[in-house]
């Protein structure tokens, strides 16, 4: 849960230490994506971000923008599978009206 207008980071990273033939310190860097609120794979928009290191950065969080719902990170590694993180539910903190209800 954010203030409306506030930046996100959902962090997701692993590896395998699955022995794969020409892999010789047996460690691999999976192929990390993430599933955005509609359910479908996340593409590339100006609030929406992957970082380098598989984390999602999300800019400045609007009710009006689509972007609050569930998220997941899904890691996958060629020849072994894939695995999907639980969902993290993104949300706007409730405005507090005069009468102390949101």
């Amino acid at each position: 849960v954010v203030p409306e207008g506030s930046s996100v980071l959902l962090p997701c990273a692993g590896h395998t230490n699955k022995k794969l033939g020409h892999i010789k310190d047996g460690k691999i860097s999976p192929n990390i994506r993430w599933r955005g609120p509609d359910g479908e794979v996340l593409g590339i928009d100006s609030f929406r971000v992957q970082l380098t290191n598989g984390s999602l950065y999300i800019s400045a969080v609007n009710e009006n923008r689509g972007l609050t719902g569930n998220y997941q990170c899904l890691l996958s590694v060629d020849g072994i599978g894939t695995i999907v993180s639980r969902t993290a539910k993104l949300s706007i903190a409730g405005k507090m009206n005069n009468d102390g209800e949101s």
